[in-house]
């Protein structure tokens, strides 16, 4: 009897050890996952939410310096169009290596849209719709 007691003894204990294992387990386990939500995902969201913000206002300076140069260009070619018809023919022969040094200029290519540039019609002469 002494060893039938012995081994419900000894049962009984390697069950609480088992048990004490297991709760510190899971004490372990929920200490880090409250750790993580409560510590380190707000620091990584955080940390992404910068990188984002960065990204994106390099993207917003990136697009504002090419939309200044295209309305630089723009608005160079059409002042120079609005000044053709007061100028005289021999004036339009150094007017016209301007525009073209305009067109020419490298990165360009991606801001021109059209063959030409077009003035409001009837503009230089009432006969004509396009010039």
């Amino acid at each position: 009897m002494a060893n039938a007691f012995q081994d419900v003894n000894s049962n009984r204990q390697s069950v609480q050890i088992i048990i004490t294992i297991v709760s510190f387990i899971l004490v372990g386990a929920l200490l880090y996952g409250m750790v993580f939500i409560l510590w380190i995902m707000p620091h990584e969201e955080r940390e992404l939410k910068e990188s984002a913000y960065q990204d994106i206002n390099y993207i917003v300076l990136e697009i504002h310096k090419h939309l200044e140069h295209a309305e630089t260009t723009a608005l160079a070619l059409a002042n120079a169009a609005k000044l053709m018809p007061t100028i005289s023919t021999e004036q339009r022969g150094m007017v016209k290596p301007i525009i073209k040094s305009f067109l020419e200029t490298p990165g360009s290519e991606y801001l021109i849209a059209g063959g030409g540039v077009w003035p409001e019609p009837f503009l230089f002469n009432a006969k004509k719709e396009r010039d």
